[in-house]
């Protein structure tokens, strides 16, 4: 037993010397984890460079005439295009395993050195280079990529306690790094979104939106570089009613939800007319499922939105959809609140296609100094429906009005809109109004 114990500890420490000097080579992986959020936002460029460890990747569009993407849900890789997975100097790729997002896509249709791969992962134990080019024949969509490579050098083994964080604006949550490596990590994170302090692991929502937490150790003597990463996703609150004033405007950016809006929860073939999409960060509404158009109507509606300390208001958001969308299917409701009837306003400016478009502003002033409430109306039929995507709700208010001089100072005075429209002042109906420069109500 002695002697077992001491051949042993002369073993470890052969093992340590081996290391040290170089001769020992460890197995380490990079990877690429597309599906829980690599990136924070939609990129789509030439060259798309991406790292995850001490893994390098480029992507561009090659032969083909599609720039790369990649999303907060998959890379995309185009027909024609190539990429290219480098590892550090002395370090040989030996294996790249690929996931596509599904079974409509085949990793069968990725090249490497112009033969076709039979298998969802490239290998080759033997290989000496750090660098593998791999190129696409067809459109493949991945959810996730793991390099194997070889190192002298041992795995940082980085990890955060959650590899993602879900917060309201303006409440925390913690998150922890723990790590094998010696290194002092770095942390990144966007503070316009979430701040991070890293003593107290404890990170903080300041703005709605999606950003992702990156530790990052550089190589040292005995550890390879390495990194470890969150998707952190601030929310807006929910509340029942919201308050706009000239200082303060009701903003929905529908980037991590609904907010405070709310879906009628109608659906068809099980699936919610109106969801959140992650991929563009927007509310979206269809009735366009496996293929199958399905008769339906329903409604995204905001909470009560009070300009009772407003003279004037407009409301504004950015759509995109599909281009052959029937615009009157797609429409934008409002009434007062506590009424049962939604009258339809007029939308300025709408979509052509997937590219987001402002709406254009839409007069509110009728409804200054009253609580309202707005919808998204969607309907289609079984012979058509169209996508709707909705983001960057607004509404804004102000207490200037458009009349800009009154000349009659007697009980005689014009009466006007807060729009500034001249009215007859003979059985005015209930509403806000202005005569000889002063608000007065009619109840």
């Amino acid at each position: 037993m002695l002697f077992m114990k001491k051949h042993l500890r002369y073993l470890l420490i052969i093992m340590l010397l081996m290391a040290a000097s170089g001769t020992w080579a460890a197995s380490l992986t990079a990877t690429f984890n597309f599906s829980s959020g690599l990136v924070s936002a939609s990129t789509q460029t030439t060259p798309l460079e991406l790292a995850s460890g001490e893994i390098n990747l480029s992507v561009v569009t090659g032969s083909g005439t599609t720039k790369p993407l990649v999303n907060t849900t998959e890379w995309r890789f185009y027909k024609g295009n190539s990429a290219t997975f480098t590892a550090p100097d002395g370090c040989p790729i030996t294996s790249v395993e690929f996931t596509a997002v599904s079974s409509t896509y085949h990793v069968t249709d990725i090249t490497q050195d112009g033969t076709a791969l039979t298998t969802a992962t490239w290998s080759n134990p033997s290989a000496t280079s750090n660098t593998i080019t791999f190129s696409a024949n067809a459109q493949v969509r991945l959810s996730k990529v793991v390099v194997t490579y070889t190192s002298n050098k041992l795995a940082p083994n980085m990890a955060f306690s959650n590899t993602s964080a879900s917060i309201v604006k303006g409440k925390t949550a913690t998150v922890t790094l723990t790590k094998a490596t010696d290194a002092t990590p770095t942390y990144t994170i966007d503070e316009n979104i979430a701040t991070y302090n890293a003593s107290t692991g404890v990170i903080t929502g300041v703005s709605p939106g999606r950003t992702i937490l990156k530790a990052s150790c550089d190589a040292t003597s005995t550890y390879s570089a390495g990194d470890a990463s969150c998707t952190v996703e601030i929310l807006s609150p929910t509340l029942a009613t919201v308050a706009v004033t000239e200082a303060n405007p009701y903003e929905e950016p529908f980037i991590t939800n609904f907010g405070s809006f709310t879906s009628d929860n109608v659906q068809v073939a099980s699936t919610d007319i109106w969801s959140y999409n992650s991929t563009y960060s927007c509310a979206c509404a269809t009735a366009h499922i496996n293929s199958t158009y399905y008769e339906s109507s329903s409604k995204l509606t905001s909470p009560v939105i009070d300009l009772s300390n407003v003279n004037s208001a407009k409301l504004s958001f950015e759509h995109a959809g599909y281009s052959s969308s029937d615009k009157t299917k797609l429409t934008l409701l409002i009434k007062e609140s506590g009424a049962s009837s939604w009258t339809q306003l007029t939308i300025p400016t709408y979509f052509t296609n997937y590219t987001f478009v402002s709406s254009g502003d839409i007069n509110l002033d009728a409804y200054a100094g009253k609580k309202i409430q707005v919808a998204f109306q969607y309907e289609s039929t079984s012979d058509a429906a169209g996508t709707w995507e909705i983001k960057n709700f607004s509404v804004t208010g102000s207490t200037t009005t458009n009349i800009n001089t009154i000349k009659n100072n007697d009980a005689e005075a014009p009466v006007y809109s807060i729009s500034g429209v001249r009215l007859n002042n003979k059985n005015l109906p209930a509403g806000m109004y202005v005569k000889n420069g002063k608000k007065f109500v009619v109840k």
